[in-house]
């Protein structure tokens, strides 16, 4: 079981979704942690019922857990351990569920350039760090549109503890993909065939570094779900 860490404070779940669709697409057992502040993930895009359990999405797994401990008991309830899980990917965008997840196999920050979002995860990230004395590795995702906002910015906002790895990832805005995002939330249902080519690349990229898998198996498993065939 691998564990990877999506951490910053904007609304990054249509991201974490699409990347673990694809995972399970391709066949990996994968979970979804919501430990965000509003439920983001039960509230728009399950019925959900308030229940502490595990929601199903299009055969992933998705709990509401700010610790560990809170995980395998809400697991223990559907009958599920969590070493089964070949992925478990964790959304955390506040300081109430930062702790206890370590170690993580892979780390990604996931921002943008509206400067409140920066503040909030410049002590979001630093809280997240201030166990570490050396620098943690992070792959970057950003939201982008043109802006001065550059990447010594960041390492000055995150007081140059993070080593940023060679891959970096930058989603820039497009209509559509903000549709699907809002589509996906009421239909309850994602929609793969309207994504922007960046978006679908930064999916696919995603993928490919975390199962370690070839690219091509990572774009096969988009393209049946474009066309609405989801493995269930």
């Amino acid at each position: 079981m691998k564990k990877v860490l999506f951490l910053g404070t904007r609304d990054k779940s249509d991201l974490v979704l699409y990347v673990a669709l694809t995972l399970a697409q391709i066949g990996y057992k994968t979970a979804v942690v919501d430990c965000s502040k509003k439920k983001r993930y039960l509230r728009t895009y399950t019925n959900y019922t308030d229940k502490n359990e595990l929601y199903d999405f299009f055969n992933i797994d998705i709990a509401a857990a700010n610790s560990p401990n809170e995980l395998e008991s809400i697991m223990k309830q559907s009958n599920e351990k969590l070493e089964s899980y070949d992925f478990v990917l964790v959304d955390i965008d506040n300081l109430d569920s930062k702790s206890n997840w370590r170690p993580f196999d892979r780390r990604y920050y996931v921002g943008d350039h509206d400067k409140i979002n920066l503040i909030d995860d410049g002590e979001l990230v630093n809280s997240f760090l201030q166990e570490n004395e050396k620098e943690v590795e992070f792959n970057k995702v950003t939201y982008e549109v043109p802006s001065d906002v550059d990447e010594a910015y960041l390492n000055q906002l995150f007081n140059h503890k993070i080593k940023w790895t060679a891959s970096s990832y930058e989603l820039p805005f497009d209509e559509m993909d903000a549709a699907n995002k809002i589509n996906m939330q009421y239909n309850m249902e994602p929609t793969f065939k309207k994504l922007s080519k960046d978006y679908k690349k930064v999916i696919t990229s995603i993928v490919t570094s975390i199962a370690g898998n070839h690219e091509k198996e990572s774009k096969i498993a988009m393209k049946k779900m474009e066309k609405g065939d989801f493995v269930i």
